[in-house]
């Protein structure tokens, strides 16, 4: 039975074939990205991305920016931002700015019901 490796273990592997997978040609990134995989039971889109130094980064900075810029695009001000509960939303910085903004926060209507009816009758879903 093979252990799985500490997140911290994967990403020192990352750092020190990173490199070596972008100077690789197209046969050598095969093998580099299979190693890799193999190593750390990473799906291999991931894992490509990883490699390829575009794994995508969201924090609440870059949400608050995405705001900013679209507010500043659109031909009418933001009045709402509703969410799918994900995590770069739900955070106190981007709440404030919102409040600040007096831009409407809400959360995604097909998650509320689903959370709703989860509570009021656990057995039908």
């Amino acid at each position: 039975m093979s252990r799985l490796m500490s997140f911290t273990a994967r990403r020192e592997m990352l750092a020190g074939i990173r490199q070596s997978y972008l100077d690789a040609d197209w046969l050598g990134k095969g093998k580099v990205l299979d190693g890799f995989v193999a190593a750390t039971h990473y799906e291999g889109k991931y894992a490509c991305r990883l490699l390829n130094g575009t794994e995508l980064r969201k924090s609440a900075q870059d949400v608050i920016d995405g705001l900013r810029v679209a507010d500043d695009l659109l031909p009418i001000r933001l009045q709402g931002l509703d969410t799918d509960c994900g995590s770069e939303f739900i955070n106190f910085d981007a709440l404030h700015y919102c409040e600040d903004n007096r831009i409407t926060f809400t959360f995604s209507i097909l998650i509320a019901f689903t959370f709703c009816r989860f509570m009021l009758a656990p057995e039908a879903v």
